[in-house]
């Protein structure tokens, strides 16, 4: 076969792969879904942390004109102390019994997202809103020193809103929120006002609901229909995706392959995983209980400790998770963190958290604005690269190895 005849036939070839992703059944379910249209997409809502934080914060506060009086309000304040491990926080009774007339919600006071505060309860709540860009350096532990330079007889409460509920990496005082738990409260709210506020509000807050479930949220049925598309038409869209740029998905690719490649020799399960987390764990894990008793949650599946290259927008960090478990193995993982520190770098020692707890934590990567040329780009892979290889050479084998030996002592 001449090489004429062999490029013909790969032509054909990729002509009947993108055909048939063109005419596949899930693909047209998959724009049914997308093509209905959403006002939050349109005025280019979805990465705008500003419009995020303006809509939440427009519908937290009882004084607006939404008609939602204090319902999501009281449904936020519920669902944080219900759900998450807070220091000093009021009994569910005091927040359902709350006059909710008494507080307030302010947007950028101070540089903070959204303050909700209460004179006659002595309350303050901080929350910070991080789509995909990081933490400042310093930014949680700056705007709690000027909430408790300005509330000094208040409680006072701080909560980081991700997509995922990532704990935040310098300041354990802070409560990891997900999109997620957001989703969770304007659903409940949604269910509670539906028949009583106007068409308008209702309209508003579906659409919302969508768009971050479109772009946001991870174990969607959208997501899951992707994710199914993807390996039915696997050749066919990753052509489509090397012809677009972009950068997220640029390094998504670039770590996912590198433990594809590295699997064997590292030893380790891949987890699922998204542009914006790439999981992994030892093997070596895999026979003790905790990695199979998780409460299958979080990343699709019932391991509790899984590594995490977080791709943001800034940055690439890489944590240990330890994830959703209510077996007694997770606080003995924590404790044992917490006493090698020298081991488990930059570990949130403060207190276990209910759901997600990061034990380990360091920087791959700083993403420069400045990388527009190839070259610049190549250095920058190849710097990732080795910093990686440099984990896997150091940190790597000592958390795995005293993991191990926690959990072969407790078995």
């Amino acid at each position: 076969m001449n090489k004429s005849t062999c490029k013909q036939h790969l032509d054909d070839s990729i002509e009947l792969k993108l055909s048939s992703l063109l005419f596949s059944a899930e693909l047209e379910e998959l724009e049914d879904s997308l093509n209905g249209f959403n006002i939050f997409e349109a005025i280019g809502a979805v990465n705008s942390e500003l419009r995020h934080s303006n809509f939440l914060g427009f519908l937290l506060d009882p004084s607006q004109n939404h008609g939602l009086m204090s319902k999501c309000l009281s449904n936020f304040l519920y669902h944080f102390f219900n759900e998450f491990d807070v220091n000093n926080a009021p009994s569910l009774i005091d927040v359902g019994c709350y006059d909710y007339s008494d507080f307030s919600v302010e947007r950028e006071w101070r540089n903070i997202d959204i303050l909700i505060v209460s004179e006659r309860y002595r309350f303050v709540l901080a929350i910070e809103n991080k789509i995909w860009s990081g933490e400042h350096s310093d930014q949680l532990t700056r705007y709690q020193k000027i909430i408790e330079e300005q509330y000094p007889s208040y409680k006072r409460y701080y909560a980081l809103l991700t997509p995922s509920g990532l704990p935040p990496e310098n300041n354990e005082d802070w409560v990891a929120i997900s999109y997620e738990d957001i989703s969770e409260i304007l659903h409940k709210t949604l269910k509670k006002v539906k028949s009583t506020s106007s068409n308008s509000v209702v309209f508003a807050i579906e659409q919302y609901l969508q768009m971050i479930e479109r772009h946001i949220l991870e174990d969607t049925d959208i997501s899951k229909l992707c994710k199914k598309i993807y390996k039915q038409h696997k050749q066919a869209l990753d052509l489509i995706f090397e012809h677009r740029p972009d950068k997220a998905s640029e390094t998504y690719d670039l770590l996912s392959k590198y433990l594809e490649k590295n699997q064997e020799t590292l030893n380790i399960d891949l987890a699922h995983s998204s542009k914006s987390y790439v999981r992994f764990s030892p093997k070596e894990w895999g026979e003790f209980d905790i990695q199979k008793s998780g409460t299958g949650e979080w990343a699709s599946t019932e391991r509790t400790l899984l590594f995490e290259f977080v791709n943001r927008v800034d940055s690439i960090i890489l944590v240990l998770i330890i994830g959703p478990n209510d077996g007694e193995q997770r606080n003995i993982i924590f404790e044992h963190a917490c006493d090698n520190k020298q081991i488990f770098k930059n570990v949130r020692s403060k207190k276990l958290a209910n759901k997600w707890h990061r034990i380990y934590n360091i920087s791959i990567s700083k993403k420069s604005k400045s990388v527009n040329h190839d070259e610049d780009e190549e250095a920058f892979n190849n710097q990732i690269i080795k910093n990686i290889d440099e984990f896997f050479a150091g940190d790597y084998k000592k958390i795995k190895e005293s993991i191990v030996r926690v959990l072969s002592d407790n078995s």
